[in-house]
């Protein structure tokens, strides 16, 4: 009966100890400031907990857990053309590593590329938060007006909400994500948007069309702040 006692006695205590140490590291994470800046992948990986330091790399293994509850990492979102798990791991990487760009403290915007096309990039953008209390993500859905080069310029289509798009300029400044999606290589004609992010979700600012591919206004996303492009229609005057 001695012995059946002292046995409950070490397993309580066991448990208990283990209790402590989670809320430990739990302290620990409330403590920790938010981060302005990521590395891949330092910054967003399943770190081996070490005893000695139990605490330690904390942010970097629940950014892992977020990124691959979000996508099943190394799975890249549905409608991604890239297999990160056969094009990123073996032999030379053939895509671009996702990149964190900052929205605030403890925010970020996760850009992962999707392959694209003969003139457009395609990306996809998960929305990342570290507080003191919890880390959390999801995909992001972009409101866009789906025009093409065969739409009338007069009629404006039903908005939809899109997961993969022609990214192709940050604003970290503003915080601003810059689209353009050309409909030929010259850049006469396409659609042009602008994000913003006070919350949780992309905010369109601004969107322009031109659809007559006639060789005027021609037009080129440069540097990291754009101009406009001059002559295209804007939508929602």
């Amino acid at each position: 009966m001695v012995t059946r006692n002292i046995a409950f006695l070490a397993l309580l205590s066991m448990l208990l100890c283990d209790d402590v140490g989670l809320a430990a590291r739990a302290e620990s994470h409330r403590h920790q400031e938010p981060r302005t800046a990521i590395a891949w992948p330092d910054g967003c990986a399943y770190y081996p907990i070490d005893d000695a330091a139990p605490n330690a790399h904390g942010l970097e293994r629940e950014c892992a857990a977020a990124l691959s509850s979000i996508t099943d990492w190394p799975k890249s979102p549905e409608e991604c053309d890239y297999d990160y798990g056969k094009d990123f791991f073996l032999g030379p990487a053939r895509v671009p590593s996702p990149r964190f760009l900052p929205l605030s403290p403890g925010k970020f915007l996760i850009e992962m590329d999707c392959g694209g096309g003969a003139y457009n990039p395609l990306k996809a953008y998960l929305f990342y938060r570290e507080t003191k209390s919890l880390t959390a993500g999801k995909l992001l859905r972009f409101p866009y007006y789906p025009f093409g080069s065969s739409s009338a310029p007069e009629h404006v289509p039903p908005l939809i909400w899109k997961t993969v798009i022609s990214a192709r300029a940050f604003n970290r400044r503003r915080g601003e994500l810059n689209v353009f999606a050309k409909f030929r290589g010259l850049g006469d004609c396409g659609t042009f948007a602008r994000y913003v992010f006070p919350g949780d979700e992309p905010v369109l600012r601004e969107f322009r069309v031109k659809t007559a591919c006639d060789n005027r206004f021609p037009y080129a996303v440069r540097g990291h702040d754009p101009r406009s492009p001059k002559g295209w229609r804007k939508i929602g005057e």
